[in-house]
């Protein structure tokens, strides 16, 4: 997976449509609705 930090925050946030982004480098990774996560 050569996808870059942007293009995966580009791709939750098209999968979060109330706008409450959780976007972030933290060390937390965030479970999408699409069963990847977002760290």
């Amino acid at each position: 997976n050569t996808a870059s930090f942007e293009e995966l925050c580009s791709e939750y946030r098209k999968l979060r449509k109330n706008g409450q982004l959780l976007c972030t480098r933290e060390n937390d990774p965030i479970k999408g609705p699409d069963g990847k996560m977002h760290g």
